[in-house]
């Protein structure tokens, strides 16, 4: 037996092959953005148990793109600034808070396997050496190259 309530996702009933609307409790918005997501994706690609991260992806793009607004506005106004103006510190903390929500987004989007990075180790272990890409193998990626061979420097 599963502990607690089930979640409202878990009680959707879904349909092979369709697309999974936008919830009720996004924004217009956020539904927009929900609806261009899935309809760059084929049919059956978001499933219901990834509603609750698609709703979050949506609510940071939108916050993002707020803050994006803003920063904007204010780079706008900028004439000559120096960091001890207030208006240097607003963008510094606005651009930092947009950053933020921008990871959120790139985390978002790789758990949802909607960029082609989301299938990519963090770490590649391919150098490139003159133009041409040289696999390595993994316990020669230490800087320790296998004997006789030499070490790949990083460029």
């Amino acid at each position: 037996m599963v502990a607690g309530r089930p979640s409202a996702a878990s009680q959707m009933p879904t349909i092979p092959g369709e697309r999974i609307a936008p919830p009720e409790d996004l924004g217009e918005f956020e539904k927009a953005e929900w609806l261009a997501i899935v309809a760059g994706l084929p049919p059956g690609w978001i499933q219901v148990e990834h509603v609750p991260i698609m709703r979050q992806l949506c609510r940071h793009t939108k916050v993002a793109h707020h803050y994006s607004v803003v920063l904007a506005r204010l780079l706008e106004l900028s004439v000559e600034w120096t960091p001890d103006d207030e208006r240097w510190r607003q963008v510094a903390l606005i651009s930092r808070v947009h950053g933020i929500e921008t990871d959120h987004i790139i985390n978002c989007s790789k758990m949802l396997r909607l960029t082609k990075l989301a299938d990519r180790p963090e770490r590649a272990s391919v150098k490139v050496k003159r133009g041409s890409a040289v696999a390595v193998k993994p316990w020669a990626d230490w800087g320790h190259a296998e004997p006789g061979k030499p070490v790949i420097a990083p460029s």
